[in-house]
């Protein structure tokens, strides 16, 4: 039986790490299409087994890009194909169920943060609302829901206690791992200079001014932003306060470069803001990825980064309200190399926890559970 499943995301798939998590999972099943809104149409082999399609969506809003999305893309042959759909994200979630309905084949949500509480959304409620309504009608359609964390997890039990709630944690897969770039030397920075180190979207709410005003205090150390985003704002304000050679942007690399890049820093950063409960209760991919890249991290004191650095002793925790904390564990961190690498032989150490091959394989049975089971 030649199975297909799709899996729809509406931001890049190229280096979108936890799409692609799915993604290998699916191909235990049979071919795996990755189908996702773009500014043209391509079609090309990511890895063995999972192949990408981007649809060239309208240009104009976002808004205006996912309608249509939503209305083109359960009729393209990859989603009639697919005998289970997956939404790897709120966004592309009526797309998906559009799709699953119309084959009759099981539908599978990743609420990968906590929709529609979002930093981008607490100071606009009509959208709030209207993301809240998308998520409850179709949310409640699907046969799982998969979620990074145990207190995200007890939310969306309560909201759809009709349907189950699983786990499928952000752990970055040690098999399909890639050199890398040499960041310090394509950026020129000094091998005895500290390099701080963000991944991921440049985001309201995710620390970024606040790295540029604790760098002031650090005046030896550089600080790179790795991943997408407007980041003229920023390089604005990094020459305001006067650390603008000292500070780098790249853009993001695939997925599966990611850890051996990020080893080439000194420390993660991980300074989530409380922008609302999504961010509050968040566990991004990057606390992980620093981790196995053997960094110590400097994370917010919110719960569930809490509980990663506490059990792993393995970082610094900060309240990201209070910025002499996080200027604190810059200088700390920047000024003690002792401190440095005993706290990135934890980091080290404590990845060893996280094991993505366990977590893949008790994802895989959650689906195939879910094939046996039918609709």
């Amino acid at each position: 039986m030649d199975f297909r499943s799709c899996v729809l995301v509406s931001g890049d798939a190229t280096t979108d790490s936890r799409c692609l998590r799915f993604a290998r999972v699916l191909t235990s099943f049979g071919r795996v299409t990755v189908l996702a809104p773009g500014d043209s149409e391509t079609e090309r082999e990511l890895e063995p087994g999972i192949h990408l399609q981007t649809m060239a969506a309208p240009r104009g809003s976002l808004r205006r890009r996912l309608a249509w999305f939503w209305q083109h893309a359960p009729g393209t042959p990859a989603a009639r194909a697919a005998g289970l759909c997956l939404a790897s994200d709120l966004y592309v979630l009526p797309a998906a169920a559009r799709a699953a309905a119309r084959n009759r084949v099981p539908l599978c949500f990743d609420s990968r943060e906590l929709y529609p509480s979002i930093a981008s959304l607490v100071a606009r409620p009509v959208t709030r609302v209207f993301w809240r309504a998308v998520e409850q009608r179709y949310a409640s359609r699907a046969q799982t829901i998969f979620t990074v964390n145990d207190s995200i997890a007890e939310i969306l039990r309560g909201r759809y206690p009709r349907v189950p709630v699983e786990l499928a944690r952000n752990y970055p897969s040690s098999s399909s791992r890639l050199p890398g770039i040499d960041v310090r030397a394509s950026l020129g920075v000094p091998a005895e200079a500290v390099l701080f180190l963000s991944l991921g979207g440049v985001q309201d709410g995710r620390g970024a001014s606040l790295y540029l005003r604790a760098m002031r205090e650090v005046s030896d150390a550089h600080l790179l932003f790795l991943g997408q985003g407007d980041t003229g704002q920023l390089a604005e304000e990094a020459r305001v306060l006067g650390v603008e050679p000292r500070v780098h942007f790249l853009p993001a690399v695939p997925s599966a470069e990611v850890v051996a890049t990020a080893a080439r820093a000194d420390v993660g950063l991980c300074v989530i803001e409380n922008r609302g409960r999504s961010y509050y209760l968040s566990l991004p991919n990057k606390l992980f990825e620093y981790l196995a890249a053997g960094l110590p991290v400097i994370a917010s004191n919110f719960p569930e980064l809490s509980r990663v650095v506490h059990e792993g002793q393995c970082g610094v925790l900060v309240n990201p309200s209070d910025e002499t904390t996080i200027v604190a564990a810059f200088r700390d961190l920047a000024g003690s190399r002792n401190t440095r690498l005993q706290l990135a032989a934890a980091a080290a150490r404590a990845s060893r926890n996280y094991d993505a091959d366990a977590e893949h394989d008790r994802v895989t049975r959650v689906i195939s559970d879910l094939l046996h089971a039918g609709v």
